[in-house]
């Protein structure tokens, strides 16, 4: 598992948001990537606060993963993606 991209989720601003989009159906959450992530690639989700490790997804034809959030404890979280590098991609609100 990588190290947290961020020590809290105050660390995450728009300055490293990283234009990444999200839509949720129910407790699922829908992350669109910006054409820089290539079709196929892998990146690394936590959720915070606190900083929780998720699992490795790859992005599919659209540049999307989803992701299941109801087992995370009740409040508003963030998700926060890093490539295999470690380097944060970016976040959004969930």
């Amino acid at each position: 598992m990588p190290a947290s991209p961020v020590a809290s989720q105050s660390a995450l601003t728009s300055a490293n948001q990283g234009g990444l989009t999200v839509t949720r159906a129910g407790s699922i959450l829908t992350v669109t990537f910006p054409t820089t992530r290539a079709v196929g690639s892998w990146v690394y989700a936590y959720a915070f606060d606190p900083a929780s490790p998720i699992d490795w997804l790859q992005l599919d034809d659209h540049r999307q993963v989803s992701i299941d959030v109801a087992g995370l404890h009740a409040g508003k979280h963030a998700l926060a993606f890093i490539d295999a590098t470690g380097a944060l991609i970016g976040w959004v609100d969930a």
